[in-house]
C-alpha cells in the first residue's frame, strides 16, 4: 500500500504547482464530504450497538451525535494532513535567510510524505486502542495525553530517521530552557496565528536542528477552599534533530496536527468517562 501511494505522489509531483489551489479544495471538499458521511454512518452504527446501555432517555440521543462529530473530526484530522502532504512534496526549493536554492529532493520528499502518511493513516487506525491504553493507564487529563502522543510521535521520527537520538519533549512555560530554544520561543511571541511553530536549521556540524510549538492545555487545581477548577496553562513542544536532518513545512504541520488531536483524544475520554459514570 505504501509504495502505491509513494508511485501516486510521485506521478502528481510535476502536476502539482500548477493546481494546487484546485487541489486544496478539491481536497478538502472530498473529506468534508467524507467526514459527514462518517458522522451519519457512526451515528446510525451506535444507534444500532450502544455502547452503554441503560442510558437515560436525553444522554441516548446525545451519545450517537457526540461519537458522530468525533468520528468527523478524526477523518478531517487525517484529511488535513493528506492535502498537505500532497502540496508540499511539489516544493524543490530551500529558503535560508533570503536566500533560495533549488535542488531536485523528489526521492528524499517522496519517502518522507510517504511515512508521514503512513504513520497518521497508524494513529487513526488504532484511535480506539489508544483510547482504551490511556484510560486504562489513568493518562486523562490534557498534559498526559499530549506527551504520550508526542512519545508516538518521537518513536516514528527516530524509526523513520534510524536515529534514537531524536527528541520530542513537552515543557512548561517556567521550564529553564537552552539559548536556543528561548531564541525561537521569542520568535513564537511575536507570531499572532493560533497555532505557533517555528523550527530553525542549523549549518555547524555540532548543533541541532531545532522545532518549537507553542500551545495551551487545560489544567485542574484546587482552590484554597477546596473547589476544583480548570485553568490553561502554555506549554512548549521541543523536536531536535541531527544537523543533516532537517525540518521543513511537513514536520511543522504534522506537529500542528498531532497537538490538535490531542486536545480530541482528551475531549474524547472526558466524554467516555462522563458517560461511563452516567
Amino acid at each position: 500500500m505504501i509504495s502505491t501511494c509513494k508511485r501516486f505522489l510521485f506521478n502528481l509531483q510535476s502536476d502539482l504547482p500548477k493546481h494546487r489551489q484546485t487541489i486544496r479544495l478539491s481536497s478538502y471538499l472530498f473529506f468534508m464530504v467524507l467526514a459527514f458521511i462518517a458522522f451519519v454512518v457512526t451515528s446510525v452504527n451506535y444507534v444500532s450497538h450502544p455502547l452503554y446501555a441503560n442510558l437515560a432517555a436525553g444522554k441516548y440521543f446525545v451519545a450517537p451525535i457526540l461519537f458522530g462529530f468525533l468520528a468527523a473530526a478524526i477523518v478531517l484530522f487525517f484529511g488535513f494532513f493528506f492535502t498537505n502532504a500532497l502540496l508540499l512534496i511539489s516544493s524543490k526549493k530551500l529558503r535560508f535567510f533570503n536566500f533560495e536554492v533549488e535542488f531536485d529532493t523528489s526521492d528524499f520528499t517522496e519517502k518522507k510524505a510517504g511515512d508521514t502518511i503512513n504513520y497518521l493513516s497508524k494513529v487513526i487506525e488504532t484511535h480506539k486502542h489508544a483510547l482504551a491504553m490511556l484510560r486504562e493507564e489513568d493518562k486523562r487529563d490534557h498534559l498526559a495525553v499530549l506527551k504520550a502522543i508526542m512519545g508516538s510521535y518521537q518513536s516514528q521520527l527516530r524509526s523513520a530517521y534510524d536515529d534514537n537520538e531524536i527528541d520530542v519533549s513537552v515543557f512548561p512555560d517556567h521550564h529553564k530552557f537552552t539559548e536556543e530554544q528561548n531564541v525561537l520561543i521569542e520568535d513564537l511571541e511575536r507570531m499572532r496565528n493560533a497555532q505557533k511553530v517555528v523550527y530553525k536549521n542549523r549549518i555547524k556540524s555540532k548543533s541541532t536542528n531545532l522545532m518549537v510549538a507553542q500551545t495551551r492545555i487545560e489544567v485542574e487545581y484546587f482552590k484554597e477552599n477546596g473547589d476544583l477548577t480548570l485553568t490553561e496553562q502554555t506549554v512548549y513542544v521541543i523536536v531536535f534533530k541531527q544537523p543533516d536532518q532537517r525540518f521543513d513545512d511537513l514536520d511543522k504541520h504534522t506537529l500542528i496536527g498531532l497537538i490538535h488531536y490531542s486536545e480530541i483524544v482528551k475531549n474524547e475520554i472526558e466524554m467516555l468517562d462522563l458517560i461511563e459514570y452516567n
